[in-house]
């Protein structure tokens, strides 16, 4: 009996190292050693170690990049820089512009600027069709001499928008302040390493991180990794000390069986979600919470620098649909929010029925959904500057017209916001 057990127990062993072989022949292996078979990833999910190795090494093996390592939010245009297409230009300052922008503002026109991610940067359209340059015209058509100016930044958080105004925006003394709120970037306030996010991305680099610390935030990772650091950081991020706060972990377990390629074949098979999906990390209280306390601080800060604010909703098309049609979307919560302490500007239902022409291959917005959005800014930014600007006496835009409180402004009593970093 035990010679048979033993020969079975052997038979056994020598037919998995068999189906181990057979399953390694044909499942293709990438270079973070992440399996796929037949196009369809195994798990578990590598970190992208040597994907953003070489990443990282085109990214710095190009001078003139658009986008450059920023210490205080991770990435920003490079001053001067246009993009390999030609469609995207920075100016000196830093900005999406055709033309220099000086830090104080000209006599009697009303300033504006703008910040959030790519949707407010105008991805994939060229400068004339983004929402900031319509409302520029859309301000000037009403007779309102005025300037937006453009603090956007392709796969910004909502986190990364309040630290650029920070470090760059407050010294334009801007009027009011347009937040673009995309929804999304309340999953990307809770991550550190852009490329745990997004394993592909242009810009393989790390960001800052708000953390709730009572009833203020505190801010980690800031200044940045610089770029020679992060490859070794992320590949030890999990004994480092972004472990706790990189949010995105979670997506990249370490199985017990996660070197043997059967068991990642008889995983995809066996279990309901083999691969966790990276949008699963903000369904928790946490990516929503965060985000509207750093909207409500961002708020805040606006308005103690002498700037109006008020929020432009920029749903991706997904929600945007979801609110034509059933009226709500996932990320209420967070509009909600940004209500209670400043205008929030979306898109009505007179842009209804979409189509396939409202938007750019990748998902950005088109020029139709922009001028709506800039027409729909105009009146919003008005009654922001006319009741909270510094400068609301010397703008002719508000000679005669009444001081009518927006909501969240300093004229009415508000919570005290989370202390800025």
């Amino acid at each position: 009996m035990i010679a048979r057990l033993a020969r079975g127990v052997a038979a056994l062993v020598v037919s998995v190292a068999l189906a181990e072989l057979l399953v390694r022949a044909v499942v293709r292996t990438d270079a973070d050693g992440g399996a796929s078979l037949f196009g369809r990833p195994l798990p578990p999910r590598p970190l992208p170690v040597e994907t953003t190795r070489r990443n990282l090494d085109a990214f710095l093996a190009s001078p003139r990049t658009f986008l450059a390592w920023d210490a205080g939010t991770g990435w920003a245009p490079r001053p001067g820089a246009t993009s390999a297409d030609g469609l995207y230009r920075a100016n000196s300052s830093g900005l999406r512009a055709d033309r220099e922008t000086p830090e104080d503002p000209a006599p009697g026109v009303l300033r504006v600027a703008t910040f959030g991610d790519s949707f407010t940067f105008g991805d994939e359209s060229p400068l004339d069709e983004t929402w900031g340059a319509r409302l520029e015209a859309g301000l000037v058509a009403r007779g309102v001499p005025a300037e937006v100016l453009n603090f956007g930044v392709n796969g910004y958080g909502l986190d990364q928008a309040w630290l650029r105004w920070q470090d760059r925006g407050r010294r334009f003394r801007p009027d009011v302040v347009v937040l673009g709120l995309q929804s999304e970037n309340a999953l990307r306030d809770l991550n550190v390493f852009r490329p745990l996010f997004f394993a592909h991305t242009e810009t393989p680099l790390t960001k800052p991180r708000f953390v709730a610390s009572g009833e203020d935030l505190r801010v980690v990772n800031r200044p940045t990794l610089a770029p020679e650091r992060i490859v070794d950081a992320l590949a030890t991020v999990r004994e480092g000390p972004f472990a706790e706060v990189e949010a995105f972990l979670v997506a990249y377990p370490r199985p017990w069986w996660r070197h043997s390629r059967l068991a990642s074949l008889v995983a995809a098979v066996v279990l309901p979600e083999p691969m966790p999906d990276l949008a699963s990390v903000g369904s928790g209280r946490e990516a929503v919470d965060l985000a509207s306390r750093i909207v409500r601080g961002f708020a805040a800060d606006a308005r103690a620098a002498g700037a109006g604010f008020v929020v432009a909703d920029l749903p991706m098309r997904p929600v945007l649909e979801m609110r034509l049609v059933a009226g709500d979307a996932w990320d209420d919560e967070i509009v909600a929010a940004a209500r209670t302490v400043a205008p929030v500007v979306g898109l009505g239902p007179a842009v209804s029925p979409l189509s396939d022409g409202d938007f750019r291959p990748r998902f950005h917005w088109g020029a139709r959904l922009q001028a709506a959005m800039a027409a729909a800014l105009v009146e919003p930014v008005l009654a922001a500057a006319c009741s909270e600007s510094s400068r609301r006496d010397a703008l002719p835009a508000c000679a005669g017209l009444s001081r009518t409180a927006s909501p969240g402004s300093r004229s009415r009593p508000a919570a005290a916001p989370p202390s800025p970093p």
